[in-house]
């Protein structure tokens, strides 16, 4: 965020990068193939506003209905009233007054018009801080104003925490604290298939589900926040999908 002083973070590009090279892992597991479009910072891919917002649209042509799209934003949301959140890009910029130009920002219009006419299962993560006072779950739902119910019941919502928090950095593992908790969760420190699965799968089943991973992720936050809690929405399901499997 070169434009907006006293206002970076340690860790995004970290989460950004250190969740993509997650996901490639996941590649011939869950996964035939894993395309990945990586925005952060020292990077080819700056997290410019047109550069998100392309790669955004671009899903409307590269995803099928057999595709899962999941969608990673590492950095600062910033509520401007409890109904309207944005994210802050890396050239957005302010007003004297300390407004944001709403023309370089992400609005969740813009996720909105990606996703709308995808037919395939999509997972929205978020590690976004000052959320201020809006409830972040019920605007992305509404927000969110898919066309049809059954497009709507494939969105699986993962944020790093609930109404009113603040998500926090760890500079103990160089990330934010809900990246990591979701690195661990997903087994990044298996170094081949001969090791242990990660410590959520539950009913050791060689597989991590979705709710498992978020009852990781809670216990993990529990440890090394003061009281960060993050915060779902999985409706007509997803609780089960499986993330992870050998």
């Amino acid at each position: 965020m070169d434009n907006i002083k006293n206002n970076d973070l340690d860790y995004a590009a970290n989460d950004a990068k250190d969740i993509a090279k997650i996901m490639k892992k996941l590649e011939g597991k869950i996964y035939n193939k894993v395309n990945l479009y990586t925005y952060a910072d020292k990077t080819e891919n700056i997290p410019s506003l047109a550069n998100i917002v392309d790669a955004l649209y671009s899903l409307q042509k590269n995803a099928s209905a057999d595709d899962t799209v999941m969608i990673f934003l590492a950095g600062h949301g910033e509520s401007l009233n409890k109904n309207q959140y944005i994210f802050i890009t890396k050239d957005a910029e302010q007003y004297g007054s300390g407004e944001y130009k709403m023309s370089t920002v992400l609005k969740w219009a813009n996720v909105n018009d990606a996703l709308k006419n995808l037919k395939c299962t999509k997972l929205l993560f978020l590690d976004t801080c000052r959320g201020g006072s809006v409830d972040i779950l019920y605007l992305l739902k509404h927000e969110l104003s898919l066309s049809t119910r059954d497009e709507q019941s494939k969105i699986i919502l993962f944020t790093s925490t609930s109404q009113n928090q603040v998500a926090e950095e760890c500079d103990q593992f160089s990330n934010g604290c809900f990246t990591y908790a979701i690195k661990k969760g997903l087994g990044e420190y298996l170094k081949d298939n001969n090791e242990k699965m990660p410590a959520d799968d539950n009913n050791k089943d060689n597989k991590i589900t979705f709710i498992e991973l978020v009852n990781y992720v809670i216990k993990v936050l529990e440890k090394i926040t003061a009281g960060q809690k993050p915060d779902i929405s999985t409706p007509n399901g997803g609780i089960n999908d499986i993330f992870y499997k050998r």
